[in-house]
């Protein structure tokens, strides 16, 4: 097992160094895919999270952190809703830098459900400022 992710993980860092980003996100997914068959969501959200960092464009640290979230959703008995969110949110942000504004839209509509059900007005008010801004650039309001 340990021979396996570390020479993985050394592939990823060598793809990284030489900048194949396209390897090193292929690297990444085969991680993610034994991580979760051997333990589970949590260290999959570990593995996801290191992905999302070295990806300067934006498109595929947003499916990453997105990925990374739903993991917060299984990753025990207890349910991580608030993790979730934040993940959700930060994964907007990544899709609006890398110009994808309806998944930047959906994920922060999905995190905004999560929060306003926490009377957190601040971040719900951020939120649906947010979610204004993204549908006047979507050019449609119709969606919400």
């Amino acid at each position: 097992k340990k021979d396996t992710d570390g020479n993985l993980e050394n592939a990823y860092g060598f793809y990284l160094k030489v900048n194949r980003i396209d390897y090193a996100i292929r690297v990444s997914l085969i991680l993610y895919s034994l991580n979760k068959m051997r333990s589970g969501a949590r260290t999959t959200d570990i593995t996801l999270r290191a992905a999302s960092i070295d990806d300067k464009g934006g498109l595929y640290s947003g499916m990453f952190l997105e990925q990374s979230a739903l993991c917060f959703l299984g990753a025990s008995n207890v349910c991580q809703t608030r993790k979730f969110a934040l993940f959700m949110a930060l994964a907007a942000m990544k899709y609006h830098a890398a110009t994808q504004v309806r998944h930047a839209i959906r994920c922060n509509k999905l995190a905004a459900i999560v929060y306003s059900r926490k009377q957190w007005s601040q971040v719900d008010d951020h939120l649906t400022t947010t979610l204004a801004k993204l549908f006047e650039e979507l050019g449609t309001v119709n969606d919400l």
